[in-house]
């Protein structure tokens, strides 16, 4: 379909012919097949990135957010920022709220980026320009990538924070979300930073749905958890990092804990 249509003038096959390539691209990397997902989104675009149809651009922000992705799964940070970078200075003006979305994406995961680069400052660089300029949308999906970039921040900030500003950051976090996962993980923080009770996080985790999807892995701060605590309290904190690796029993997490829902 691609290879027929991509000379097209006409503009309803030229969105038809983005969504392909876009389409394509995700595909290839179902298959695990990540450098010809890599070569579509280039393609479109180039194809298509001075196109003013706002469909056809929606498709070239989707293209560039996925690029981005794509890189960070092969930890090809450079490649993956100059993706993220590309996209934000392309489509920050647009008024269009599904490229604003796309917008905010990219500057969750730029942030997200040099989280794992260790450069905290850069990460909250993004995390702040996100803030300023997303802060009063009424758009959910804004919304819910604000509110997990403020999670993950502060979940970072163990690393380079005092425990009162780390704090003040989950405090921010917990205003911001309504996800029951990011707000057991902020609980969690708390209690590492001795300002909760295992029993506290324990409630925190038996409020998430049990159909819900885990994502918090706790990957970036493992070394933190292994290196700073010791005893009784270093085997709470294995056993909640493991029922998020693993979860679905909230019963035996209760019982290595030594607390009842």
């Amino acid at each position: 379909m691609i290879k027929q249509f991509k000379g097209s003038s006409n503009e309803e096959i030229q969105i038809l012919v983005a969504n392909a390539m876009v389409n394509q691209g995700v595909t290839y990397g179902h298959q695990g097949k990540s450098d010809e997902g890599l070569n579509s989104y280039a393609a479109l675009i180039e194809q298509f990135k001075d196109s003013s149809n706002e469909e056809i651009q929606t498709q070239v922000a989707n293209a560039m957010v996925n690029q981005g992705n794509t890189y960070v799964k092969q930890e090809n940070f450079e490649e993956a920022l100059n993706s993220y970078a590309s996209l934000i200075e392309q489509f920050k003006g647009s008024a269009n709220e599904e490229i604003q979305i796309r917008v905010a994406k990219a500057m969750c995961s730029q942030s997200a980026v040099y989280c794992q680069k260790k450069d905290f400052r850069s990460a909250l660089k993004s995390h702040s320009i996100l803030f300023k300029q997303f802060r009063s949308s009424e758009n959910s999906e804004i919304k819910d990538v604000i509110a997990d970039l403020q999670a993950n921040i502060a979940e970072q900030a163990l690393l380079y924070e005092t425990p009162e500003q780390v704090l003040t950051r989950v405090a921010e976090a917990e205003k911001y979300s309504d996800n029951p996962e990011n707000l057991a993980v902020m609980q969690f923080i708390r209690f590492l930073l001795d300002d909760k009770t295992i029993e506290e996080v324990f409630t925190a985790l038996t409020k998430i749905p049990t159909e819900m999807d885990l994502t918090w892995n706790f990957s970036e701060i493992k070394d933190y958890l292994t290196d700073n605590f010791e005893g009784i309290k270093q085997q709470q904190i294995q056993a909640v990092v493991q029922y998020f690796e693993q979860h679905k029993d909230i019963e035996q997490l209760g019982a290595e804990l030594g607390v009842k829902g």
